[in-house]
């Protein structure tokens, strides 16, 4: 889970802070994880509001950066390619700072790591106590200094002395087989799931099998909506019938893939069999009108803009109401193209799966004032974007003073919190 966000000299955000950890109130309280070692109060949802070129989508950004700088690393003599703050001569020259507090089945951690666009500046790694944070390894430059029970570990410090300088010394030590710090790196490669507005959810584990893409449970979603469209299914597609540019992107993705491997690549499914990609493309079934013994396909393409976000949303929830998946989502526009009963219905039935043994979370950003309701969520579950000429910031509606019966969405528009668009008059 993640306990906490903060990113220095990023974008439009000269300093962003978020916190998962759950306030004082009392509302919704049935649904906040409750973790041990250390003891925390876990919020399972936060949305973020704001207007448009608030910085909202800077937001995501910034943490869809770091997954991929901790995950990929970056090639040698490349730019790291971090966007600091652009608007002022001073912050363009200076480093951006990420910092993350996570909470994995190894315990609560602090990891954070100081880059300019060639280099990291420093690098450290916490174990967070229930009353300290005890530190397991510091790095300034390319000195890398280990603590704790790392001190005296030989393989480690050849690690370190390895690590180029574009090259966070974690992401190395995983690249290079060692495990120690393996739990933090998990979280950002298989934990976080980030899905964009034009982008699907994209993990291979939203396939049952070849024939069929959705799961049952990603089926038994898609009934409940309604929106005609009776099944998912895939029809084989030769390779040779692809247009050039996807049949060498499938080629190209499936070099490194074992076989029994599956992955999406727009409309198309492919799986690896003794080392060669079968494709399969994705089509809607129907039923026709007059005859529902008939079955007509259709390609995604033709389907409506909310249908297909709503086919790229569903895995995504099947894996949060799961409790045997442990997934942190974070969602740009979560509702483009929705209808709110829509967007409401697939954040209702994630709540309703929650407990305080729970361990997943959704994090999204919207415009869909109606959902900024105290019935569905709480105060510090809601945060604002708030623009100040070019800058961004960041604010907690849990930090106003709110009745728990009084209305949000019209204080909200009203602009009593902020975080709504400047108009001006003519």
């Amino acid at each position: 889970m993640l306990i906490s966000f903060k990113v220095e000299n990023w974008k439009s955000f000269p300093l962003l802070e978020f916190s998962a950890l759950a306030g004082k109130e009392r509302l919704h309280n049935e649904r906040v994880a409750l973790t041990e070692s250390p003891r925390m109060r876990l919020l399972p949802i936060s949305a973020i509001y704001g207007g448009n070129a608030s910085g909202k989508s800077n937001f995501f950004e910034a943490i869809d950066f770091a997954r991929r700088y901790v995950v990929n690393g970056v090639a040698p003599e490349r730019q790291v390619g971090v966007k600091p703050f652009a608007l002022n001569s001073r912050t363009q020259k200076e480093p951006t700072r990420f910092v993350f507090e996570l909470y994995t089945d190894k315990g609560a951690f602090r990891y954070s790591f100081t880059i300019t666009r060639s280099e990291v500046v420093e690098e450290s790694l916490s174990e967070l106590l229930q009353t300290v944070e005890r530190p397991l390894f510091e790095r300034h430059g390319t000195q890398i200094e280990l603590k704790r029970q790392f001190r005296d570990s030989r393989a480690l410090e050849y690690v370190g002395r390895g690590t180029r300088k574009n090259l966070l010394f974690l992401t190395n030590c995983v690249h290079q087989q060692r495990d120690e710090f393996r739990a933090i790196y998990d979280w950002f490669q298989n934990t976080l799931l980030l899905i964009s507005p034009s982008a699907s959810c994209n993990a291979f584990e939203m396939y049952a099998n070849e024939r069929s893409p959705f799961m049952p449970q990603n089926q038994e979603t898609l009934d409940e909506f309604d929106v005609g469209i009776e099944r998912i299914e895939t029809k084989p597609v030769p390779l040779n019938q692809l247009p050039f540019q996807v049949n060498w992107n499938i080629q190209k993705e499936s070099e490194s893939l074992p076989d029994g491997a599956l992955f999406q690549l727009g409309p198309y499914l492919v799986s690896i069999r003794n080392g060669e990609p079968t494709v399969g493309k994705m089509v809607a079934i129907h039923s026709l009108e007059d005859d529902p013994s008939v079955k007509i396909s259709f390609d995604l393409a033709e389907e409506s803009d909310g249908t297909c976000r709503l086919l790229d949303l569903i895995p995504a929830f099947t894996f949060l109401r799961d409790p045997s998946r442990k997934r942190v989502i974070f969602i740009d526009e979560i509702d483009r193209s929705l209808h709110h009963l829509l967007t409401r219905k697939l954040i209702e039935d994630y709540l309703a799966s929650c407990s305080p043994d729970s361990r997943s979370q959704l994090f999204f950003t919207t415009h869909d004032a109606l959902l900024m309701d105290q019935s569905l969520l709480r105060r510090d579950e809601l945060w604002l974007v708030e623009k100040d000429g070019a800058r961004s910031s960041l604010v907690s509606v849990g930090d106003y003073q709110i009745r728990y019966d009084k209305s949000l969405v019209n204080s909200y528009l009203y602009g009593r919190f902020g975080g709504t668009p400047n108009l001006r008059t003519r």
